[in-house]
């Protein structure tokens, strides 16, 4: 693997752990969000504990040479967020679809990555995460994806290791979080081709 392949991926992490779990908005970029849209689950079982969301955000981002293209899905709540990025290197008809089928934590090609954050804090003048991190094990799964009405639908699991800042000056430490039974059902998204 070349020295850019292995640099790719993790800035793809990277970037979709900076927008998502970073981020305050609740809305897709063309400002519209599904806590309206009645048929748009986002919910996943969270250490044995149900978690669904308030709000989803999506989009796709496909490129202009047709490499590849990056679904990023963003689910929050008050006091959690997860987000799910699958990148999509199979050539097909649609480039504003993702195919269906398993996309693998961490294989270079077709791939999924996984960002998790609890309890938003203060932490000084900005806002983050009290335990916020990225997976170390996992899968998604697309089971459908409908690039005319830009809706898609799948399932996912992961654990994730995460960066848990104290309080009260107790310092940071490192934890782990299962995240199981996730479901993006019906999922309304934007397109977006990168040039």
């Amino acid at each position: 693997m070349s020295k850019a392949n292995k640099i790719w991926l993790p800035g793809l992490v990277l970037l979709c752990l900076v927008c998502g779990l970073l981020s305050c908005r609740k809305e897709n970029l063309n400002g519209i969000h599904s806590a309206a849209d009645s048929t748009a689950v986002f919910s996943a079982t969270v250490d044995g504990a149900d978690w669904s969301t308030d709000s989803v955000s999506a989009f796709l981002v496909g490129d202009d040479r047709g490499k590849a293209r990056i679904m990023t899905i963003t689910g929050y709540t008050s006091e959690r967020v997860i987000s799910i990025s699958l990148r999509d290197t199979s050539t097909g008809p649609n480039d504003s679809s993702m195919s269906v089928q398993q996309y693998p934590l961490e294989r270079w090609g077709n791939a999924s990555a996984f960002a998790y954050g609890n309890n938003r804090i203060n932490f000084g003048p900005n806002v983050t995460w009290q335990e916020q991190g990225e997976a170390i094990s996992g899968e998604a799964n697309v089971t459908a994806c409908d690039g005319e009405n830009k809706r898609i639908s799948g399932s996912f699991s992961f654990t994730a290791r995460v960066l848990v800042i104290g309080t009260a000056g107790s310092g940071l430490s490192t934890d782990s979080v299962h995240v199981t039974n996730g479901v993006f059902k019906n999922i309304p998204y934007s397109y977006l081709k990168h040039p």
